[in-house]
């Protein structure tokens, strides 16, 4: 079995059809791939959906669980799969056509931990092909690729399962934007990665009920979760000095350029929640600006020492400033 592909399911009944269509629109042998799919506890007609491609086709392999989140139900697909390698897409979205077939003849022949390929991404009208700057068929290391190539959408990679299991490597439960989360890990150990000019993948960014279009408390804390969480990853280990850097830069740039700038959008009781968030990880946070080595992190670090508010302040009146000065 040269891949599996895993698909979580929940209450995507109007988009479950074209994902699968799209898979086996294509005329490649079923004893090469399977595809694993994870009932999260759906609501809606989903699965009536599913099971009919189901009785067609003996290589999809439904698995049921009650609701535990997007992280768990591809951690169960992981645990269900077969192949040499795994590749993650999710229901609403759907393959390219005539990318599976060229997958198959590709990843049987080869070895790298992870195989880096091309796609589009569809957003409140706008249309964005991914880029890196690597060389095709070179390969390079985990930590080289992500510090020079910031990417945090997982359907764009295949993963050899044999490295997955190896280092344990999952996704954190309970977490939002657990695709970063999961390929930070996932680079640190990866040795050999390699990129493959190949599209292979379209995703939609703004369909309705879509989590990248929900704001909450929690998940604007995920900034500062993220943080945490890596301050002590990196402690734990003994990565290179550049690539700890790299993931200290992201970290921070996520926080200030991403999550800080949500608050505008947020009612007045979770920003002063949010607030106390960064006082109680004030250190954290000001490890995690050091550890950076940009100076325009390091100099914010006297700001953050003396008062949260005046912090917030400043990164909230710079981005402001930046997006004036874009529209101008």
């Amino acid at each position: 079995m040269l891949l599996s592909i895993v698909i979580p399911v929940y209450n995507v009944e109007e988009y479950i059809s074209k994902c699968l269509g799209s898979i086996f629109e294509e005329e490649c042998s079923l004893h090469f791939f399977e595809v694993i799919i994870v009932n999260d506890g759906t609501k809606d007609n989903s699965m009536v959906v599913v099971n009919r491609f189901a009785s067609l086709y003996d290589n999809i392999v439904v698995v049921n669980q009650e609701n535990r989140g997007l992280s768990e139900a591809r951690n169960t697909g992981l645990s269900r799969a077969r192949g040499e390698y795994i590749w993650f897409v999710d229901s609403d979205d759907y393959i390219e056509q005539g990318s599976l077939a060229s997958i198959l003849s590709i990843i049987d022949q080869q070895s790298s931990d992870v195989l880096i390929c091309d796609g589009t991404l569809f957003s409140e009208g706008h249309t964005i092909n991914t880029e890196t700057s690597l060389t095709p068929g070179v390969e390079v290391s985990g930590q080289y690729f992500f510090c020079s190539n910031r990417t945090y959408s997982v359907w764009r990679y295949l993963f050899r399962r044999e490295f997955l299991l190896l280092f344990n490597l999952k996704f954190r439960s309970g977490i939002y934007h657990e695709d970063g989360d999961f390929l930070t890990r996932l680079f640190a150990y990866a040795n050999t990665v390699v990129y493959l000019p190949l599209k292979i993948y379209n995703y939609d960014a703004g369909r309705v009920g879509s989590i990248m279009n929900t704001i909450s408390f929690k998940r604007v804390c995920t900034g500062i979760d993220f943080i945490v969480f890596f301050n002590n990853f990196l402690r734990e280990n003994h990565f290179s000095l550049a690539f700890s850097r790299s993931v200290c830069c992201d970290r921070i740039n996520t926080l200030l350029d991403y999550f800080i700038p949500l608050l505008d959008r947020m009612e007045i009781d979770d920003k002063i929640r949010f607030k106390q968030e960064i006082l109680r990880n004030k250190w954290e946070i000001i490890s995690c600006l050091y550890m950076s080595g940009r100076w325009k992190y390091i100099l914010l670090i006297p700001f953050l020492y003396i008062n949260s508010s005046l912090f917030l302040y400043i990164i909230l009146f710079r981005k402001h400033k930046l997006l004036e000065i874009k529209s101008v």
